[in-house]
């Protein structure tokens, strides 16, 4: 049987938006929209009947779980993707479950609508935000740490009550783990892996649960760390440099700048159960290009800048791009296995394609999820005046919101 190479286009084009929302004037239904939705490859978009959905979309969006996502929703006379109030204009922050709002918070001086200045992590809506010398934590809109210097978060994690933080100074440089206020690691150098925006790790960002432990990793010239705990373990039997380190199940990965000759530029490790894939971007000859590399073997390289857009899970790989009038993705299941590396670079596989034609963006890599093998994507609108929509599948659900999805998540909860 010949072995396959895959092959996915993630070509990217992002417009840079700074964002904000209002709270009176939201509709809290969705709506089952009529846009043009993909079909296998090589089969032409089909219109989809319009109909309204308002009780029930739980179990139509992802069906046995539970769908959380952030909304950032204005006024509805304001143009956000312009944004001429520079982050002052009316506004809220909202946390929906399925189709329910669960919370909306306006935005004043404890809660910025920055998308890089909140975050969905298991159900709840954190905020981080600068008051003078210090940077105030809120959970849900009520105040849960202040942090007695200016960072910017890169994890968080509550165990047994308590909270836990990774982040990195404003004025300086270097990056700290904290228990509460308490400094548990602090390095001035090295290069902490990880952040809320990298879509490789949890929701907690560069600080993670494994095994009941509290962990992140860094990198320091050649050397890589494991920190447990805020004990600092050096990987004693590796050596660098490395782009990127995850910890799952208590087995260490490790991605190397140089691997098999292949220089990375920036790269993710995707570890879950039975497989591990490599993700990022590589140097070539002229320029860069977007790569996948499963099980230690390349089995997707196409052009790309550095900022396409991938998603790995346990059933495979999927590719996001942009185009002028839409856009599309190609999901790629897996076809070989660690034990069968192939060698024919000339072979392709054919993916499941999804495409949604209309002027989009992602607010950020927390706007899309591959749930199995199965894409489900928050697309906001470049346009004015249209709606942010969940796509999965052959359904969008339309938000009725003057604004955009920073993130979506599931939950068994």
């Amino acid at each position: 049987m010949d072995r396959l190479r895959f092959c996915v286009k993630l070509l990217f084009s992002f417009f840079a938006a700074s964002s904000s929302c209002s709270c009176s004037f939201i509709a809290d239904s969705l709506e089952d929209s009529g846009a043009l939705l993909g079909s296998p490859k090589g089969r032409s978009p089909h219109t989809l009947p319009y109909k309204e959905r308002y009780a029930g979309v739980d179990t139509a969006i992802v069906r046995g779980k539970h769908l959380y996502y952030t909304t950032v929703e204005f006024s509805p006379d304001y143009y956000w993707q312009q944004d001429s109030l520079y982050g002052r204009a009316e506004a809220c922050l909202a946390l929906y479950r399925d189709a329910e709002c669960l919370q909306r918070i306006p935005c004043g001086d404890l809660v910025t609508y920055d998308a890089d200045l909140h975050h969905l992590i298991d159900g709840h809506l954190y905020t981080e935000c600068i008051r003078g010398a210090n940077t105030v934590i809120c959970r849900d809109g009520n105040e849960l740490l202040v942090i007695p210097e200016r960072v910017r978060l890169h994890g968080l994690v509550e165990r047994d009550g308590v909270v836990y933080t990774m982040s990195r100074p404003i004025d300086s440089n270097g990056f700290c783990l904290r228990r509460g206020q308490d400094v548990m690691f602090r390095k001035d150098t090295g290069v902490l892996f990880g952040s809320f925006q990298d879509a490789s790790y949890p929701e907690t960002g560069a600080l993670y649960m494994d095994a009941y432990s509290v962990v992140f990793w860094y990198g320091y010239g050649d050397e890589l760390h494991l920190v447990v705990d805020g004990m600092d373990q050096l990987q004693q039997d590796v050596y660098g440099p490395f782009v990127d380190g995850k910890l799952y199940k208590s087995a260490p990965y490790r991605m190397p700048k140089v691997d098999d000759g292949v220089v990375w530029h920036r790269g993710s490790i995707w570890a879950g159960e039975g497989y591990c894939a490599h993700s990022g971007v590589r140097y070539v000859s002229g320029g860069t290009r977007s790569c996948i590399y499963e099980f230690h073997y390349l089995t997707v390289n196409d052009f790309g800048p550095p900022d396409a857009f991938t998603y790995v899970s346990s059933a495979g790989m999927a590719g996001i791009r942009y185009r002028e009038d839409g856009v599309e993705a190609v999901f790629l299941p897996y076809l070989i296995s660690a034990s069968s590396p192939f060698s024919d670079h000339d072979a392709f596989a054919e993916g499941e394609d999804l495409s949604v034609e209309g002027s989009f963006r992602f607010i950020s890599e927390r706007c899309a999820i591959l749930y199995g093998d199965e894409l489900i994507v928050a697309l906001s609108c470049n346009g004015r005046g249209e709606c942010p929509r969940i796509v999965r599948g052959d359904n969008s659900y339309v938000l009725n919101i003057n604004g955009f999805i920073s993130s979506i998540s599931i939950s068994d909860n």
